[in-house]
């Protein structure tokens, strides 16, 4: 994948690739002080994937050179390493503790022990840690404390976010990029690295809920108090969407699929209930009608489905006070007109449309919050090589440094 190298060798290429179910997306990007400048962008059709996991390694490593050559060409440059974004029902989130004893006053070794604990938490059989994401601090009777070193107490309890994922589907993930020719630098749920793009640290503070809908899955990741509290997945997303227009028109999944992409809607009631529209494939003379509100109607019943699906699955039922910053949406599905209003209706907060932070390149790109997570997935690398702490870690110390001691013991085999 060589290719000559224009960009000052200061600046490493990085190369990000999101796994996902109907597409595979590669971007090249360089890190230009606070910003991701994307250089480099390649997208193939995904393949050898079901549910977020891969079940045919040859076509998959296929999808995923594809892409990777793509970015690297147009970047001018090459690349033998990227960060990999993955999603499914695998991952799931815990919580955790690390309690320690404290000689009069905190220090940094404090903080790292207790986390380290927390860390340490054994994850059920077949499963492993992929993320660990400190939440707060307990100073004896005091919670919520973002800075604890130099305080005076006896006792110290870190509170983490545990971030784990089936082994089997890390591990497949990774052959079939090897496969490919390239290696993986480390493997990121992808509502985290979304985070990175689509949130600013206030936003954070505030506390929002992420959702990140789709093809095949609707990812979310809620933040509260600045911290990761919740993040998961509910199996359903625009493929569904598809799925239920085929079935109700009785229309081929091609057509179901352009009269969704071109004549959808997420609130039917913003149709016009006369107008029609002509399902697309047929010949001219016998293309059927059929109304457009009907179409609307049976997307907005499956979106609402999602909605629900996804506050139940957040286990928390007063996530609203946690997230006064409601909703923001991402992934391509996203972009279905009045999606953005059904979801704040739906869930009863106020909702946005993700837009990518800190980021200059195509507009087709940075515009697009279907790219969100792999640009995010750039901006991780960023920090990650700039050898800062988990990136999800904000300035204002609530999430704080996870260090080497972590490191250690979230390293892969």
């Amino acid at each position: 994948m060589s290719a000559p190298d224009h960009a000052p060798a200061r600046r490493p290429l990085l190369l990000a690739l999101d796994l996902g179910a109907t597409k595979t997306c590669a971007l090249a990007g360089v890190p230009r002080g606070d910003e991701i400048a994307i250089v480099g962008h390649g997208l193939a059709p995904s393949a050898g994937l079901r549910g977020g996991a891969v079940v045919d390694l040859e076509e998959t490593a296929h999808r995923i050179g594809e892409a990777a050559r793509a970015a690297c060409q147009a970047a001018g440059r090459s690349a033998d390493s990227l960060w990999l974004g993955l999603t499914g029902a695998h991952f799931q989130c815990a919580r955790s503790q690390g309690e320690v004893h404290v000689a009069g006053e905190v220090r940094q070794s404090d903080v790292d022990r207790a986390l380290e604990i927390a860390a340490a938490a054994e994850p059920p059989r077949g499963r492993e840690v992929l993320h660990v994401i400190p939440r707060w601090y307990e100073v004896d009777a005091a919670d919520r404390v973002a800075r604890p070193v130099g305080l005076a107490a006896s006792r110290l309890a870190a509170q983490v976010s545990l971030v784990t994922a089936s082994s089997n589907v890390l591990d497949n993930a990774e052959k079939a990029v090897g496969a490919a020719g390239l290696k993986v630098e480390e493997i990121v749920m992808a509502p985290i690295a979304t985070a990175l793009s689509a949130l600013g640290q206030e936003h954070r503070r505030m506390g929002v809920l992420l959702l990140d809908i789709g093809a095949a899955t609707t990812d979310f990741a809620l933040f509260a108090d600045g911290a990761l509290a919740r993040c998961g997945c509910v199996p359903m997303a625009g493929e569904h969407l598809t799925r239920d227009l085929a079935a109700g028109l009785r229309v081929p999944p091609d057509a179901a699929e352009e009269l969704k992409v071109s004549y959808g809607r997420a609130l039917a009631d913003k149709v016009d209930p006369r107008e029609m529209v002509h399902i697309p494939g047929a010949p001219l003379r016998s293309r059927r009608p059929v109304l457009r509100r009907l179409i609307a109607t049976v997307l907005e019943a499956r979106l609402r489905e999602i909605f629900s699906l996804a506050a139940q699955a957040l286990e928390e039922p007063r996530w609203q006070l946690m997230a006064p910053g409601g909703v923001v949406l991402t992934g391509g599905t996203s972009q279905l007109p009045g999606i953005v209003q059904l979801a704040g209706e739906a869930l009863a907060c106020p909702a946005t449309l993700a837009t990518c932070l800190g980021t200059v390149g195509p507009p087709e790109v940075v515009g697009s919050p279907g790219h969100a997570a792999c640009v995010g997935l750039l901006h991780y690398a960023a920090q990650r090589r700039l050898d800062q702490p988990h990136p999800v870690a904000s300035d204002d110390g609530l999430w704080t440094r996870v260090g080497e001691l972590l490191r250690r013991l979230l390293r892969r085999p």
